[in-house]
């Protein structure tokens, strides 16, 4: 449990890094799926371990959640690409970044978003509320952890209320993310000091 958390988390906060120093696109995608996998992976077995019913129940939502934010991104990634292709435009050609300079070749772009521009939007305020309401159940299972390791481990309330404020930040690209960032530092130290057996109130919740 312990070892899946810090393994998971360790890999949430270095990803960044090793993107910015060139690690290939697919070897990012890799290691982001490994790291949610390992983390979902911990939370659920400390949320049985543990007993408690709120924290089951949070783990639940926060699952949940999880799940149909996957889904919505798919689904909106569809949308994207359905719209994109009615419009005879190559999908590759989106990863040239010269013809986001050229306002004649983005023209068709323009248009084809324009014309689907309410369903997108719709599509990605439901995915950006799923995810506040995700990160929201991923800090109350942390602040409910806390509350049976304190004084000696907070960094699970503190690291998981700056994951939401980093959530609700998000369209402030920079200090969403880097909040979200700093949460999976705290994070990855609060489960390395967690202790081996639950606490008593835990267990007998």
């Amino acid at each position: 449990m312990k070892t899946l958390a810090v393994i998971g988390f360790a890999l949430s906060f270095l990803n960044p890094i090793l993107s910015l120093v060139g690690m290939p696109g697919f070897l990012n995608n890799l290691l982001t799926i490994t790291a949610a996998v390992l983390i979902i992976l911990a939370y659920w077995q400390l949320s049985r371990r543990w007993g408690g019913e709120e924290l089951r129940r949070n783990f639940n939502r926060y699952f949940f959640t999880y799940v149909a934010m996957i889904i919505l991104g798919i689904v909106l990634a569809i949308q994207v690409f359905a719209i994109f292709t009615s419009a005879g435009i190559d999908m590759a050609d989106i990863q040239d970044p010269t013809i986001w300079q050229d306002p004649d070749i983005m023209q068709p772009y323009v248009e084809a978003i324009s014309s689907h521009l309410g369903r997108i939007m719709s599509l990605g305020l439901l995915l950006f509320l799923t995810f506040v309401f995700n990160a929201w159940f991923f800090y109350r299972m942390n602040a409910i952890i806390a509350t049976y390791t304190r004084p000696q481990i907070d960094l699970f309330r503190i690291g998981g209320l700056l994951y939401f404020i980093g959530a609700l930040a998000i369209i402030v690209f920079g200090l969403g993310f880097f909040l979200m960032w700093i949460s999976y530092l705290l994070l990855l130290f609060a489960f390395r000091n967690l202790p081996s057996e639950p606490p008593v109130s835990a267990s007998h919740e």
